[in-house]
C-alpha cells in the first residue's frame, strides 16, 4: 500500500489517496499495538520461567488481549 503513495499520480484522486493514507495509518497503529503485546508476552514468559511472574501483571495482560480481541471484532 505504501508503494502506491509513491506513485506520481497518487494524489490525482484525493478521496482515494486519503482513504489509502488512513488505511496505512490504521494498519501502522495495529502493528504498533501487536508489537507491544508481543513484547509484553515475552517479558511475562521470561519472568514466569524465572519464577517471578506477578499474577496481577499476567491478569492485566490477559485483559489487554481480551480488549484487543473485542476491538478487532
Amino acid at each position: 500500500m505504501e508503494q502506491k503513495t509513491a506513485a506520481a499520480d497518487f494524489w490525482s484522486n484525493h478521496e482515494r489517496a486519503a482513504e489509502i493514507s488512513q488505511k496505512i495509518s490504521a494498519l501502522k497503529e495495529e502493528i504498533k499495538i501487536i508489537d507491544g503485546l508481543e513484547k509484553e508476552a515475552r517479558d511475562l514468559q521470561e519472568l514466569a520461567e524465572l519464577g517471578q511472574a506477578d499474577e496481577r501483571a499476567i491478569e492485566g495482560f490477559k485483559l489487554k488481549i481480551g480488549k484487543e480481541e473485542f476491538r478487532v471484532l
